[in-house]
């Protein structure tokens, strides 16, 4: 009767730890395996109770078990794995899309996009975060007295004829 009990509350122990599994893999992969190594060793000791026992149909059931942790063992193994491919691939795609979409020639003071003749501003393209701001035409007031022929939106330079 006492065996009995012990394999009961071990199969419940076993059922706790599927709906551990469960709830874990939304969070943390490496939890989840460890959980599922706990489970193997839950199904070891219920069969070492269902070999004492002489129980042909435990001992099946257990083998069963045991094949299907094991596999779900190497699942989350593979999971864990692609996460931290999939992980790598995200931080390239995000530093490929941090960096501007058009390459810039430095022309003289001014970068320009290829085939195109407008300016772009030197000071906030060299900026950390390479900024690409458009360069407009200063006012006539601007162009006449001070000589500035370009100025900046961004950062408010100006840039003489």
């Amino acid at each position: 009767m006492e065996r009995e009990f012990e394999c009961y509350s071990t199969v419940v122990a076993i059922q706790e730890t599927f709906q551990e599994i469960y709830e874990i893999m939304s969070v943390d992969i490496g939890l989840a395996i460890r959980t599922a190594s706990n489970a193997l060793d839950a199904a070891k000791k219920i069969a070492d109770i269902a070999i004492k026992t002489q129980n042909l149909e435990l001992q099946e059931a257990i083998i069963e078990l045991r094949t299907q942790l094991v596999e779900i063992k190497e699942n989350l193994v593979s999971v864990k794995e692609e996460n931290f491919e999939l992980k790598q691939e995200n931080k390239t795609l995000k530093e490929q899309v941090s960096k501007p979409k058009t390459e810039f020639e430095l022309k003289g003071k001014f970068y320009y996009k290829p085939n195109d003749d407008r300016p772009f501003c030197p000071v906030c393209y060299e900026d950390k975060e390479q900024k690409t701001s458009l360069l407009v035409e200063a006012d006539s007031r601007e162009r006449g007295i001070f000589k500035i022929k370009y100025k900046c939106s961004i950062c408010k330079n100006r840039y003489p004829s």
